[in-house]
């Protein structure tokens, strides 16, 4: 259970990181600045929608008998997304803080 809460407090901290630095990149160019809003708002909507879910998991694993192997397909879960979000923030990092662009645009 530690496991489940500390992996989706790290992912809900990455995307919404992603989400943050998206958004960010709005200062570097003014020409695509609608697609980084709207990709940095859909970055926090995942952050908010893992958050929203595991802990709406957690409180409903209380009450279930078989909890292991629910906690062990959350677990892949997590670390897909984890991975996905650590991919999608080294391209971010490289566009914005190595090239000085804004991410889409």
């Amino acid at each position: 259970m530690k496991k489940l809460k500390f992996l989706t407090f790290v992912n809900f901290i990455s995307w919404f990181i992603l989400s943050f630095i998206t958004i960010f990149s709005i200062f570097f160019s003014s020409i695509g600045w609608i697609i980084n809003l709207s990709m940095g708002l859909f970055f926090a909507l995942i952050s908010i929608y893992i958050f929203f879910k595991e802990k709406n998991l957690i409180t409903l694993l209380l009450i279930y008998e078989n909890k292991n192997k629910i906690i062990n397909y959350e677990i892949v879960f997590l670390i897909f997304m984890l991975l996905i979000s650590i991919v999608t923030f080294l391209g971010i990092y490289h566009r914005v803080f190595i090239e000085n662009l804004a991410v889409f645009g």
